[in-house]
């Protein structure tokens, strides 16, 4: 990503629409569907094979996997070693006021299907920020969706030095 993709993270309005930290069963798993947003998981523990548009992977601790808006995905447990991620569903916009009028931008993120994040100290930083979206997401504060924002800029900052 270059510098100005960099900088359109602090101007971008995000909506988190669906947090969760999954905990999956042995036979859990999602069928192959268009998926209806932005998706980023963290697998933090078992395993599981993942698809997009075709390309499958599997999936361990530390792999960060990136679906994009209109991608078709399907996901599934290991049986043996069942899955556990944290994962957001979120859609954003980047408004800017040019020449008077507002616009909205709509820049392309660009990530991997599959990252693996090898790094102690970048892992447990994801770690604390999923842990602290999830837990901001199903409470009940007056500034929850602000807060929800700034925490995804940070997961999406830290995805960015990721890909450094």
């Amino acid at each position: 990503m270059s510098l100005k993709n960099k900088e359109f993270i602090s101007k971008m309005f995000i909506q988190c629409e669906f947090v969760i930290n999954r905990i999956a069963t042995p036979e859990w798993k999602i069928e192959s569907a268009k998926c209806p947003s932005y998706n980023l998981v963290l697998v933090y523990d078992g395993q599981g094979i993942f698809t997009k548009n075709g390309v499958q992977k599997e999936v361990s601790r530390g792999d960060l996997v990136f679906f994009e808006k209109g991608c078709r995905r399907s996901m599934y447990s290991n049986i043996r070693n069942p899955i556990r991620f944290y994962t957001v569903n979120f859609t954003y916009v980047v408004p800017e006021y040019l020449e008077g009028v507002w616009c909205l931008q709509y820049p392309e993120l660009r990530f991997d299907f599959v990252r693996k994040i090898s790094d102690t100290a970048l892992y447990e930083r994801f770690v604390q920020l999923f842990e602290n979206l999830c837990a901001t997401h199903i409470s009940a504060m007056q500034m929850r969706l602000a807060r929800e924002r700034e925490i995804m800029a940070k997961i999406l900052e830290a995805t960015m030095f990721l890909y450094e």
